[in-house]
């Protein structure tokens, strides 16, 4: 609900006075999706720092977007973070 209110520019009691139970699930569901919280924009400067240090790696290897984000623990670092790209992708479509 945070988050929600904080990109439609409401408080959370503004926003609960505004919104349905039904549009407020209809949300959830939409940031399962595609979150609308500040997750997007870790991936999407971490895929900038990828591609900045891919082309100026030298020898090194090559890095991948999951190494850019720190808060993604080795646990999280699987297929998953490539399967959600792919997923949000194809929803595109």
């Amino acid at each position: 609900m945070f988050k929600l209110a904080l990109r439609l520019g409401y408080t959370v009691n503004e926003l609960q006075r505004k919104i349905t139970s039904k549009e407020l699930s209809e949300w959830m569901a939409f940031d399962c999706i595609s979150p609308i919280g500040d997750e997007r924009y870790d991936l999407n400067a971490a895929t900038i720092c990828t591609v900045l240090f891919n082309l100026n790696r030298g020898e090194s290897l090559p890095k991948r977007p999951i190494d850019f984000m720190p808060y993604v623990t080795k646990e999280t670092r699987s297929k998953s973070l490539s399967n959600d790209i792919i997923n949000a992708f194809k929803g595109l479509q």
